[in-house]
């Protein structure tokens, strides 16, 4: 958890979450943290700044941990699917990907499972900014990866 941790922080610091004024700034620290507008008064733009982008980072750290518990949960189920995840900042979006397009169009339990599962982790913890599905062209990526590795080591 600490190294994942470390990245997102990282990720604050090569990457800033982009808050498009202080004004939103301020709006996301009033209803996500125990601050009142009499403490943020007191403190300075880029402090105000600074505590958003804190905040942002503590909600991503706890989706990142319901999204992980989604995953694991598929993988008992089905282990030899490969599941991975990716986030775009830009778009504010999870995107859930695997590497089975038979179970994703053929499947109709796998299907159901995935729904039932979607909503214990994720839409019950009110996280809607995800996708999940094959994505043919990073399971390629994922078998040339492997190819690589197993070459690297002969």
């Amino acid at each position: 958890m600490a190294n994942e941790e470390n990245k997102l922080i990282q990720d604050k610091v090569v990457n800033p979450i982009k808050l498009r004024s202080l004004d939103e700034a301020i709006s996301l620290i009033e209803t996500q943290s125990a601050h009142n507008v009499t403490n943020l008064s007191k403190m300075s733009e880029e402090e105000i700044i600074e505590l958003a982008n804190d905040i942002l980072i503590s909600i991503r750290l706890s989706i990142d941990k319901k999204i992980r518990g989604f995953i694991c949960e598929i993988s008992n189920k089905y282990p030899s699917l490969k599941i991975e995840y990716d986030y775009d900042s830009d778009l504010d979006l999870y995107d859930i990907w695997h590497t089975d397009q038979y179970l994703q169009f053929n499947d109709k339990n796998f299907k159901q499972y995935i729904a039932e599962k979607a909503r214990e982790y994720l839409f019950d913890n009110n996280i809607y900014n995800f996708s999940f599905g094959y994505d043919h062209i990073k399971y390629i990526r994922s078998k040339q990866k492997s190819f690589n590795k197993e070459k690297s080591l002969f």
